[in-house]
C-alpha cells in the first residue's frame, strides 16, 4: 500500500497559517554541516537552521509582524506527517513581493530547530 511522502505542506508563523503558493518548502534544521575533504575525513561547522517557502500576499498578510518579530516560532507540517519547528526565528534576506504573482519568498532563520514527529 502506498504512503504519502510529498504534497500539501502547511507553514505557520506564531500560530498564523500562511497561504503557500506551492508545496516547495525547504527545511534545513540540522545542528551541523559536514563537508568531506578526503576519504574518511571531513570538516564540520555550525549550521543555521532555516525554513524556506513562498507564500501568497493577500491584503491581510501579516507583513509587519513577520518583518519586525525577531523571535518567532515557525512550524512546517509535511504531507509525510513529519513536523519541523524552528525556534527564535526571524525573517532573513530580501523581502521582495512579486506583484504579478502576488507572492513573497520567505527565508526564516532561527536559533534552533527540531523534528517533533
Amino acid at each position: 500500500m502506498g504512503k504519502p511522502i510529498g504534497g500539501t505542506v502547511y507553514i505557520s508563523v506564531d500560530g498564523t497559517q500562511l497561504e503557500l503558493s506551492s508545496d516547495d518548502v525547504t527545511v534545513n534544521i540540522d545542528e551541523t554541516e559536514r563537508e568531506d575533504v578526503a576519504p574518511g575525513y571531513f570538516t564540520e561547522k555550525d549550521n543555521i537552521p532555516t525554513i524556506e517557502c513562498e507564500a501568497f500576499v493577500p491584503k491581510d498578510f501579516p507583513m509587519a509582524t513577520i518583518k519586525k518579530n525577531l523571535s518567532m516560532s515557525i512550524t512546517a507540517e509535511l504531507k509525510s506527517g513529519k513536523v519541523a519547528v524552528l525556534s527564535e526565528a526571524h525573517l532573513s534576506g530580501k523581502q521582495e513581493v512579486s506583484g504579478g504573482a502576488g507572492t513573497m519568498k520567505l527565508l526564516f532563520a532561527g536559533k534552533s530547530g527540531k523534528w517533533t514527529s
